[in-house]
């Protein structure tokens, strides 16, 4: 990885970090967890992700616990994700 990659890896991770202190702040993934996240997915993706998981904090009055708040931003993260793939020819058969 370059350090231009590295930065805008940082900086990514920042942006979505302060978006998510901005609205849930009862929990904070781990730098770890961001890091995974971001490995993973594109950044467009865990923007997306987080703004629904924002979305659903605020519909359920904060009701959420730290597992279920890492569990659910990765269920989307792996939707949209996997929503954004190419089908394959077999997998369209």
């Amino acid at each position: 990885m370059c350090s231009s990659n590295i930065q805008d890896f940082v900086a990514d991770r920042q942006r979505l970090t302060e978006l998510w202190a901005g609205s849930i702040t009862s929990y904070m993934p781990s730098e770890a967890q961001w890091n995974i996240w971001l490995s993973l997915h594109s950044p467009e993706t865990m923007l997306k992700a987080v703004l629904k998981t924002i979305k659903r904090w605020t519909k359920l009055d904060g009701a959420m616990n730290a597992d279920y708040l890492v569990r659910y931003t990765s269920s989307l993260a792996n939707k949209i994700t996997g929503d954004n793939k190419p089908q394959t020819q077999e997998a369209a058969q």
